[in-house]
């Protein structure tokens, strides 16, 4: 089990605006609740000193299974283990900055862990061969355990790699 790294995916900012016209946008309210979290905790963390305590509170009123269902962010868009099936989202967390007095707000997403068994990096490409977290006790014990290879832009997405 010592030899199995375990990595999880992080989006790069996502920009999230405030849905004004709220007639012809379907789940706005809470694409806009998610936004004011995201606000709130940068205009806070610019006009108070930063204190990363803070941050759980944030992270657990954006991580209500509600918000995340409706503002479609149980998946990471663009990963793909295979044609049906996504990489799912663990968490989502704030950041952003303030521009001349004015909040941009933004979130990330980070996965569930998986277990890389090979990896291959090729200039902005990252090429990973993984199987799920889940499964690396039935693996270890030989056990038939569906792999998959993953194309991971460098451009959205980062492999983290825990030590």
């Amino acid at each position: 089990m010592d030899n199995y790294k375990i990595i999880h995916f992080e989006s790069n900012p996502i920009r999230i605006k405030k849905i004004t016209n709220t007639l012809f946008s379907t789940n706005a309210k809470f694409k806009n609740k998610l936004h004011s979290i995201c606000d709130i905790y940068v205009k806070s963390n610019f006009y108070f000193k930063p204190d990363n305590s803070d941050i759980e509170v944030y992270k657990s009123d954006m991580n209500k299974p509600i918000i995340m269902r409706n503002c479609g962010l149980n998946y990471m868009k663009g990963l793909r283990l295979e044609n049906i099936e996504f990489v799912e989202t663990d968490y989502i967390y704030p950041s952003g900055k303030m521009v001349s007095k004015k909040a941009e707000a933004y979130y990330n997403m980070v996965s569930i862990k998986y277990v890389m068994l090979e990896y291959n990096k090729e200039e902005n490409i990252e090429y990973v061969k993984l199987i799920k977290h889940s499964r690396l006790d039935a693996y270890i014990k030989g056990t038939n355990v569906k792999k998959y290879n993953l194309k991971v832009n460098n451009d959205n997405y980062k492999v983290i790699i825990k030590e």
